[in-house]
């Protein structure tokens, strides 16, 4: 009953909030406040990393972490974002106001980011997060916590302003039409969806971030970190999507039962993972050591540098695959040397395509990573070979047990 109450609370303030805004006196006044405010003390930085909280797409990925230790919260958060996104739009198409830049002037105000001009009211990013804020008070929060969402929520929309895309009356109707879809949603949300339902609808919301991720225009596109905070969201998205699916299939009882075998056969084998893993490493060191040695050695001999590589490559991955074959799998099913060490050159081949490949795609082809950046897709192929490799040389070359996982 206490909670209810001050939610009511929370939801007169901003309806007090919003009413006093929109005076348009008390509107401009209070913008020129807050903007310059955020211009002398507020780092644009962090400006940029709080007003992305407001983020809708990025918020829905958060949120299906928690759809996925509660499916039951799927429904209450399918239903809040479809009320919100209709209720944003519809608002936002039927006013169409201006934003600071246009009535001000770009160059009057404090301004990070591409300048945005039109469909002022009210502000998605308030909306959003005054609705994730209620729908974490209405459903888990007890106590002061849930006092701490409502704080996170009024930063984000303030941020709106301090980076000059919104006025003050903008983000105050967002926060209250947010804060009052989230009890709507709690209401209409009462009767439970059914499992199927509930893993169907955190299907649904994480194709839906994952398409937006990859096809909404990024709105600080000089800030690379905000980029790599995108595509990062993107790949998780299409994990949940992955994990959602695999769910609905498990409904089947046929394909449950095989599930919980492999879980099973995983259990029994999580004591030696790691350590395989672990070795697995320190041959992969030890290879890089030799490809040195070797390939300046070879070059101090005058040989072309192509040829040195290729005899390094080929002399670390033969080395490799012994060290691999003799220590970190000598518990395998062993096949003859000949075929399995051509099986090893050939999964090197892989993983170097998949290493450089990437790399291109994420400096060249998308420009994702460039200048100072390049390092962190250097390093995102090295961890895609590294897991390759190790997959494939540990279920495919060096397989162990391979009866009990196809059974």
């Amino acid at each position: 009953m206490l909670a209810q109450r001050s939610f009511a609370f929370v939801s007169l303030c901003l309806a007090l909030i919003a009413g006093i805004t929109w005076q348009s006196g008390l509107n401009l006044a209070l913008f020129d406040q807050i903007n310059t405010f955020c211009q002398q003390f507020i780092h644009d930085h962090l400006l940029i990393l709080v007003t992305e909280f407001g983020n809708g797409t990025l918020l829905i990925v958060l949120l299906l972490l928690i759809s996925i230790a509660q499916p039951g919260f799927s429904k209450r958060m399918l239903i809040a974002i479809l009320l919100s996104a209709l209720s944003i739009y519809g608002l936002k198409s039927g006013f169409s106001l201006p934003r600071p830049p246009v009535v001000l002037g770009a160059d009057m105000i404090h301004i990070v980011g591409e300048p945005v001009r039109s469909d002022s009211f009210p502000s998605g990013h308030s909306a959003t997060a005054f609705m994730i804020a209620g729908l974490l008070w209405l459903s888990f929060s007890t106590g002061p916590i849930r006092w701490l969402w409502v704080v996170l929520a009024s930063l984000v929309a303030l941020s709106r302003v301090g980076i000059g895309a919104h006025w003050p009356q903008d983000i105050a109707a967002g926060s209250l039409l947010g804060w009052v879809t989230a009890w709507f949603a709690s209401q209409l949300s009462l009767v439970a969806f059914k499992e199927k339902a509930n893993f169907s609808s955190g299907l649904f919301l994480s194709l839906i971030a994952c398409i937006a991720v990859f096809t909404t225009p990024v709105e600080f596109k000089e800030y690379p970190a905000v980029q790599y905070v995108r595509v990062g969201f993107g790949v998780l998205s299409g994990l949940f999507s992955l994990y959602f699916i695999l769910r609905l299939s498990m409904l089947r009882p046929a394909i449950g039962q095989w599930v919980e075998r492999k879980i099973d056969w995983a259990k029994d084998y999580q004591n030696w993972l790691p350590m395989r893993f672990s070795k697995f490493g320190l041959v992969g060191f030890t290879g890089f050591l030799v490809d040195t040695l070797v390939y300046k050695s070879v070059m101090v001999a005058g040989l072309p540098h192509l040829v040195a590589r290729a005899i390094s490559y080929w002399v670390s991955a033969s080395t490799n695959w012994y060290l691999n074959r003799s220590f970190t799998f000598n518990d395998a099913e062993f096949e003859e040397k000949s075929s399995q060490w051509v099986k090893y050159l050939a999964m090197c081949a892989g993983s170097f395509v998949l290493n450089y490949g990437s790399y291109y795609l994420l400096t060249e082809a998308y420009g994702i990573f460039d200048g100072d950046y390049k390092f962190i897709a250097f390093l995102i192929g090295i961890a895609m070979g590294v897991v390759f490799n190790f997959g494939v040389a540990n279920w495919v070359i060096f397989k162990r047990d391979r009866k009990d996982w196809l059974s």
